[in-house]
């Protein structure tokens, strides 16, 4: 299983509470790193959720602090080696003193970073049928000191910012003093100050409604007057509505902090073949045996005792792949790095994300296409019936190359949308329990007979492959980020690039592909 590292994206953590211990060690953030048996928020790469039980592979190496998950943010490195506890994974940063080191000390102790999330690299795991991977093997990467932790336990509960420092918080226990209470005016002091307000002045200051003791008075005076004295008393009465449209300057701007990707929905190939696969340790290329005989013309019948049987040559050939490299970079000013809201990085990479995903799915989808085997032209798909009689005769190919028969359809966008029209083969001629499959506009998903067909976005028309994860898969190293400090522009260059193999084909005989003539 390949290594996937994670960073998360959560709700916000509740409020740490932050002691200050002048016994420990000088600039050190103590708290709950992991917790054990509870499930985290969703990773933002892949958005998926972990449960980990264990301490990490390497829970003696005393792993980097950094900011967020950023290794190039470095803020100090642990104290000790991890802690494991019943409830978690306990961490000790130390804080190095420099000025990032003593920016995040000054953020810990305001509250406004108090959470601690783990870089893993994910060696293993078994997943349950909510979706949530449960990691039984894994390694930790780095600390980071982030806002948002994956899980909201996860959060810094005792700063010691230095050696000598004063507790800048009350004690826990410390009851606030009770506020004071304002001595109430008397009725007579009231009705005083009311007079004040009452009187009338000269004729110029005095408030139009004041000249009326009672309603009945003003109702008497407001049927008598003539028109322009009406409007007069009616705006005395009129109160003004205040809204937010008339008051733009102190109503900010509401934002979304994410950007949904769904990286999984944009890569349905290499999905359904069972996800992607690492690359090898070392080298630019990959190599791996395959089979591409009869196994029909192996066994032959001795023709008679004692005379020798007859056999075949049995070929295992290599194949070989070159490793590829692809990616994107950007030089990022440090102004709309500091200054956006949400924030621009993160929306810069979860876009880099989604365009690797679609990237690499066009070079899946076109590498099964030239590395299968060609059956021919897809047939007309005039009627059910048709479409029934050839994916059973190639699901029964592909279970005589690998054992397994096919657990994917492949069509191009054209061709998928006229299977979802094939009306007759969802109304069975004895009512819906007879019909051959389901289709639904809501989740885009078409099922044949127990097969789904999958829209492939990069096959050309009147294209179909047929397969399983058993035939082929696509090897990559997984989206990564590089960074690089631009002082002289005041910028940071950032690039998100990963190696690939265009696909792994294990079975060719395994991968069939309709297309049309040449």
């Amino acid at each position: 299983m390949e290594p996937t590292t994670l960073t998360f994206a959560a709700d916000d953590a509740p409020a740490a509470t932050v002691h200050l211990a002048a016994g420990d060690s000088p600039r050190t953030l103590t708290g709950l790193a992991v917790p054990f048996g509870v499930a985290s928020g969703a990773d933002s790469l892949t958005g998926r959720r972990y449960v980990f039980s264990n301490p990490p592979s390497n829970a003696d190496e005393l792993v980097d602090v950094v900011n967020d998950h950023d290794p190039g943010a470095l803020l100090g490195r642990l104290e000790n080696p991890w802690q494991a506890t019943e409830s978690g994974l306990d961490a000790t940063a130390r804080v190095f003193d420099t000025t990032r080191g003593r920016d995040a000390l000054t953020e810990a102790k305001e509250g406004a970073r108090l959470g601690f999330s783990v870089g893993a690299a994910i060696n293993a795991y078994t997943e349950d049928a909510a979706g949530v991977r449960h990691v039984t093997d894994w390694t930790a990467v780095h600390l980071g000191l982030v806002r948002r932790p994956a899980f909201a336990s996860a959060t810094v509960t005792r700063i010691n910012a230095s050696a000598g420092e004063e507790n800048p918080m009350p004690p826990e226990n410390e009851t606030p003093p009770a506020p004071a209470v304002a001595e109430l005016p008397t009725i007579a002091e009231l009705a005083e100050r009311v007079a004040e307000h009452l009187g009338t002045g000269d004729d110029g200051d005095a408030h139009p409604l004041a000249q009326f003791g009672t309603f009945e008075q003003f109702a008497a005076a407001f049927a008598a007057a003539t028109p322009e004295t009406r409007e007069a008393l009616q705006v005395a009465f009129a109160v003004p509505d205040q809204i937010t449209p008339n008051n733009q300057g102190v109503i900010p701007p509401g934002w979304r902090t994410e950007i949904k990707m769904r990286l999984d929905a944009r890569r349905p190939a290499i999905a359904g073949t069972g996800g992607p696969i690492g690359l090898p340790d070392s080298g630019m290329d990959s190599n791996w045996p395959y089979f591409d005989g009869s196994l029909d013309t192996i066994i032959s019948q001795q023709m008679a005792e004692k005379q020798a049987l007859s056999g075949v040559r049995i070929d295992i050939k290599k194949a070989n792949e070159p490793i590829k490299t692809a990616g994107t970079v950007s030089d990022i000013s440090y102004q709309l790095l500091m200054r956006s809201s949400p924030s621009y990085l993160q929306a810069y990479l979860r876009i880099c994300l989604a365009a690797w995903a679609r990237y690499t799915e066009a070079k899946f989808e076109q590498a099964l296409v030239a590395r299968g085997t060609n059956v021919g032209v897809l047939p007309a798909l005039a009627d059910a019936k048709a479409l029934r009689t050839e994916l059973f005769t190639a699901s029964a190919a592909v279970e005589d190359a690998t054992g397994a028969p096919a657990e994917l359809v492949l069509v191009d966008p054209t061709t998928w949308v006229k299977i979802g029209g094939l009306t007759d083969l969802f109304n069975g001629k004895y009512g819906t329990q007879n019909a051959a499959g389901t289709a639904s506009a809501a989740t885009l998903k078409v099922d044949v007979n127990g097969l789904q067909i999958i829209r492939a976005p990069f096959l050309s028309a009147n294209t179909m492959v047929v397969t399983n994860g058993d035939a082929t898969r696509f090897a990559e190293s997984g989206a990564r980020v590089a960074t690089q400090e631009d002082v002289v522009k005041l910028g940071r260059d950032v690039a998100v690039w990963g190696m690939y193999e265009d696909a792994e084909v294990y079975f060719p005989q395994g991968v069939r592909v309709y297309k049309p003539a040449a």
